[in-house]
């Protein structure tokens, strides 16, 4: 029996962007949805089944932040997960598409090794695939010594309902994790006062 591919839909006007993006996913097995502006794009989430959506911001005739308000308006689309991707890093908008639902964000040019880890990570956590599996809120633990990253990672988890706690070095999370119990942990590598080995 085939397992399932995840169906991603990309949305940017770049068509260079968008063709490195593509190339890269199908070589990792996904099946995928292009669309060149927001209007385009939300029209192909309403006609096939997307899992996950990676959003440009910055777009002719509907921008990224307008597709995202329409997808949280929704109830057909506001579950699927959303990762922005932006050829700038500005905090601000960045922020403010976390806090209208989008769940991770990544800057262009996209390493294509890390897009392809975050977009696993959201689709193992987030949104439908997540939904479907389960129902009770998981008990989550943040380790990152980075406080814009544990915000989007926070907002993003709480918005779907999980208990989450959040620790910026690796002795704090090993004490965390003896005194409770954790569904799963965000871990980052390189931190202060602990190395990681110390907490796996």
């Amino acid at each position: 029996m085939e397992a399932h591919k995840e169906h991603i839909l990309i949305i940017d006007d770049d068509g260079l962007s968008r063709t490195l993006m593509v190339t890269n996913l199908e070589e990792n097995g996904f099946i995928v949805y292009e669309a060149e502006d927001g209007s385009q794009g939300l029209e192909m989430m309403r006609s096939n089944e997307i899992d996950l959506v990676l959003l440009d911001l910055l777009m002719p005739v509907m921008d990224g932040f307008e597709v995202l308000q329409q997808m949280k308006g929704d109830k057909s689309l506001t579950l699927i997960p959303v990762i922005i991707i932006s050829g700038e890093m500005d905090q601000e908008n960045i922020v403010q598409c976390i806090n209208m639902g989008a769940v991770d964000y990544q800057i262009k040019p996209c390493d294509p090794v890390l897009l392809n880890t975050r977009i696993k990570n959201v689709l193992n956590t987030t949104g439908r695939m997540q939904e479907r599996r389960k129902t009770d809120p998981a008990m989550v633990l943040i380790v990152d010594d980075d406080s814009f990253y544990r915000l989007l990672l926070t907002t993003s988890l709480e918005e779907k309902g999980h208990i989450v706690s959040e620790v910026e070095d690796g002795k704090q999370a090993w004490e965390m994790i003896c005194a409770g119990s954790y569904d799963l942990v965000f871990l980052d590598l390189l931190m202060p006062v602990a190395p990681h080995s110390t907490v796996v």
